[in-house]
């Protein structure tokens, strides 16, 4: 039995797409933002009637299976998998294959081994009277320690053999522990990497528990504070986000997230009624963490150090925020406080929130203080980065007052920084100018390309309308008219047509195989094509008619000169079968209710 088929009825494509972003109905579709690349607007759509999805922005489509194999960068048949754990289907033993299996065994054995590890550290902490006080001593509640699966990781030999006779019991090996860096082996000894801390569950965005970051919290302890589970191939610094499983709700209801530094400031948060906080794992904020974020919210509130330090990385944090369409807002806490800190001072976060300033306003007014105090080189550096930001903000009125404000901060004529602003428009004129020359003189060939260039104009509805009756079997087309129909067709209707109807010929049985049968950039197309198309409005037989009517001049002449080549062949046989090609046409064209006589 093929996968897709076991697959096909038991799966809704918004299901799974919804557990990656946010998705809003727009009529019979649904929209949200596009996770395969930064946009403002949303342009990737969902249709649930046909299973499909298709982004306008980066021009990616596909069926469910596709989306999850793009995301979770895996094989269809590996996405397959996915879905079916998920949705707790059984699969045919017939789709197993040995890379799959490895590749899929692989990743949820590694998860399993962090799921044993958490477990035991999250008992060990209620016994630890030292770590539980501790938490209890930064404000943090029982409950918020039961949440976020908080533990604690001992470093005295009687866990630790306590922690391998708690493994041993769940079929787990040393190797498999030593192999997944939770234990660590040197003369003849085993030890934790993460002892005598206390250690922070790190998941995705779905809740796959990945690894772990430890917090050194005892006064004479002298080895470094934090220390995170090192990079592999499921656990990355650089695009997990602590706590997002559990904020992604609260964020994708509010549309903003508060991003911090620290886990405890992220619990912290949580508890104070802000559920829609994530922190980074003790590094820098990247561009895949932001492209995250972006999925579900239009707003970043920051929290900002009043050092250089700060300073810098709130500059950082623009251009990043820029390229992923996020809005950033910078929260100014008292001087020598954290998140955290301040929460449990009785701080009252929502008046700082209110405070809040978005980040041109931040700038001018953070920077604009200590302007005088700068030397000359300085002076031109920060004008010229203020004024890059200005540049990029699309409201005229905002663009205006925030250079009138500039130049009252910098004492610059407000006309100086505009021709600034002029000139920097000028470059990226020239710079798009420049790329699309680069286009011209190296044109694209493929067949996405080409279909591009058609979509803006020769592509009609009735094409689209008619393709997507065939793909999706609506109406009673038989093979053969099908095959006589599609030369017909222009390009890309045409290739992707007879592809199509090949696979038909095939064990591909139905849509869901069939279009697991196609190339990605195939897949990209069809999905391009019929996301449009309107199955409803005309029956098949109507879209028939339609198009033999347009159609019928070509289709003579097409007959007539095959006719005539015969003739001059001498091939009566063939030119009683094309004179019967066209008869039989001529009656389907008037059963189609067709009117060409």
């Amino acid at each position: 039995m093929n996968l897709f088929d076991v697959l096909k009825e038991k799966i809704n494509i918004t299901d799974i797409v919804s557990k990656y972003l946010t998705l809003r109905r727009a009529g019979s579709y649904m929209k949200g933002k596009c996770p395969f690349h930064s946009e403002k607007t949303a342009s990737f759509t969902v249709s649930p009637d046909k299973g499909i999805f298709y982004c306008f922005g980066c021009h990616i489509g596909g069926d469910a299976i596709a989306f999850i194999a793009k995301v979770e960068s895996c094989s269809q048949i590996e996405a397959a998998k996915i879905i079916a754990k998920d949705y707790n289907i059984e699969l045919p033993d017939s789709v197993e294959s040995a890379d799959t299996k490895d590749w899929f065994n692989a990743r949820e054995y590694y998860v399993k081994i962090c799921q044993l590890f958490e477990t035991w550290c999250s008992q060990i902490l209620l016994k630890h009277q030292n770590a539980l006080h501790y938490l209890f001593s930064r404000g943090l509640s029982l409950d918020s320690v039961k949440l976020f699966k908080i533990g604690f990781c001992p470093s005295d030999p009687a866990n630790l053999r306590s922690f391998l006779e708690f493994c041993k019991k769940n079929n787990m090996l040393i190797q498999d522990l030593i192999d997944a860096k939770l234990l660590l082996q040197a003369k003849n000894r085993y030890y934790f990497p993460f002892e005598g801390r206390i250690i922070f569950s790190i998941k995705d965005y779905l809740g796959r528990l990945f690894g772990f970051g430890g917090r050194a919290f005892e006064d004479l302890d002298n080895k470094a504070k934090y220390y995170n589970s090192h990079d592999n191939q499921y656990f990355k610094k650089g695009s997990l986000l602590f706590g997002l499983d559990l904020a992604k709700k609260f964020i994708q209801e509010k549309g903003e997230v508060f991003l911090v530094e620290g886990y405890l400031d992220a619990v912290m948060m949580a508890q104070a009624g802000f559920r829609n906080t994530v922190a980074t794992l003790g590094t820098a904020c990247t561009q895949e963490h932001l492209s995250q974020i972006a999925q579900y919210a239009d707003k970043v509130y920051i929290t900002y150090d009043a050092d250089k330090a700060g300073q810098n990385a709130v500059i950082r944090m623009v251009e990043l925020c820029w390229n992923a369409n996020l809005d950033l807002y910078v929260i100014k806490l008292p001087l020598g406080h954290d998140p955290a800190s301040f929460i449990q001072q009785k701080g009252d976060v929502t008046i700082l929130i209110n405070e809040s300033l978005d980040i041109f306003d931040f700038i001018l007014e953070d920077y604009g203080k200590d302007f005088g105090k700068c030397s000359f080189s300085e002076k031109l550096k920060l004008t010229k980065k203020v004024v890059e930001l200005i540049s990029k903000i699309k409201d005229n009125i905002k663009r205006h007052i925030l250079l009138k404000r500039a130049s009252e901060l910098f004492g610059i004529p407000v006309e100086m920084l505009n021709n600034e602003i002029t000139a920097l428009s000028s470059q990226t004129m020239l710079e798009v100018k420049k790329q699309e020359r680069s286009e011209l003189e190296h044109p694209e060939t493929n067949l996405c390309a080409k279909t591009q260039i058609r979509h803006s104009n020769e592509i009609t509805l009735l094409e689209k309308n008619l393709f997507s009756a065939i793909v999706y079997n609506k109406g009673d087309l038989d093979l053969e008219e099908e095959k006589f129909l599609i030369q017909f067709f222009g390009s890309p209707f045409k290739e992707l047509l007879t592809k199509i109807h090949g696979l038909k010929n095939s064990e591909a049985s139905d849509t869901a195989s069939r279009f697991s049968g196609l190339t990605e950039e195939e897949r990209n197309l069809v999905s391009s094509l019929v996301i449009g198309a309107n199955d409803d409005k005309n029956t098949l037989n109507e879209l028939l008619a339609q198009f033999y009517k347009k159609q019928w001049k070509l289709i003579v002449t097409k007959i007539k000169l095959k006719i005539s080549q015969a003739q001059k062949m001498g091939n009566v046989d063939l030119v009683k079968s094309l004179l019967g090609r066209l008869e039989t046409l001529r009656n389907k064209i008037l059963k189609r209710g067709g009117t060409n006589g």
